[in-house]
């Protein structure tokens, strides 16, 4: 998944056509779902590296998420409430290998889940289980090799990569195991810039807010290099709520930080998806965390299955 990040802030110069999805089998055309307070815009911003996940970049054409459907707005069972906001049906993922017998590996295999508005779902298994797999699968970070996958009523199978990060701005955010914030950015930099980049006129008024919601307000003008691991951690957090998304992905995200800091950031992050009304997706080896979810599912060898805390 290299190089998506890289290109997303070039491409806005070079304004392209909007991008214009196919309607949803047995749906009209696809309209984005307004989020829980009908506002706010919410992406993580570019890996330093240029690389990896980037959740909520602008369309290439610079018009974010709203170029998806420039006529013929229709309403979508997403905004009727009828159908969850993730929904993925028999998904497999297979890559080419020389070890396997056919020549291909297979990660995943046939998953199917629901998760509703609101919902905690726990994604549960050991390392290379396929948890970070089907994370970035259902966020649309990567495409199935069969099955479907539908997101806030958008089936992603449908659309290209471009349209895919248009559907995730303004709906979903993202906290990873590794913080992923720019060195060379302040906190409230940090949190500030996806806000800016999809034109959120208050941006740093509403960051100063998010950062203040962690216990950060003291910290705005500190880099990274200068914040401890559990401070990175909740500005990473603050940066993920400050556009109040709809559906939050957390892969490992107490995986750098020691015991005790990694409770207070999880009890965190849950009362901030409690105050925001967000669904959270959570990828986790914990089976307490997960035990903290309303529903959880174990990977084991690419097989997910519904999980319950003996």
């Amino acid at each position: 998944m290299a190089s998506r990040s890289e290109s997303s802030f070039h491409d806005s110069a070079n304004p392209a056509p909007p991008p214009q999805p196919s309607p949803m089998k047995g749906e009209g055309v696809n309209a984005p779902q307004p989020l829980p307070n009908g506002e706010g815009v919410n992406a993580p911003q570019p890996l330093p590296n240029g690389e990896g996940f980037n959740a909520s970049q602008p369309s290439p054409n610079g018009a974010g998420a709203n170029a998806l459907l420039s006529s013929g707005l229709g309403v979508n069972q997403e905004q009727q409430g009828v159908a969850p906001i993730l929904r993925v049906k028999q998904v497999s993922k297979s890559v080419a290998s020389a070890d396997a017998p056919d020549g291909r590996l297979t990660i995943l295999h046939h998953a199917s889940l629901d998760v509703a508005r609101g919902e905690a779902v726990a994604l549960i298994g050991a390392s290379g289980a396929g948890k970070s797999t089907l994370l970035a699968l259902l966020a649309g970070l990567d495409s199935p090799t069969t099955g479907e996958i539908t997101l806030a009523g958008f089936e992603l199978s449908q659309l290209s990569e471009d349209e895919r990060a248009a559907v995730r701005a303004g709906r979903v955010g993202f906290v990873f195991q590794s913080f992923q914030l720019i060195d060379g950015l302040t906190a409230l930099e940090n949190v500030a810039l996806p806000l800016e980049l999809h034109g959120v006129a208050d941006a740093e008024a509403r960051a100063r807010a998010a950062l203040d919601e962690v216990g950060l307000s003291h910290r705005l003008r500190q880099f990274p290099r200068v914040l401890s691991g559990g401070e990175q951690q909740r500005v990473a957090l603050a940066r993920a709520f400050a556009g109040t998304p709809a559906i939050l992905f957390a892969d490992e995200p107490t995986g750098s930080l020691d015991t005790a800091t990694g409770a207070r950031i999880i009890e965190l992050m849950f009362a901030l998806r409690d105050r925001h009304a967000t669904t959270l997706v959570l990828v986790t080896h914990d089976p307490k965390l997960a035990a903290r979810c309303d529903k959880s599912y174990v990977i084991n060898a690419g097989v997910l299955q519904p999980w319950q805390a003996a």
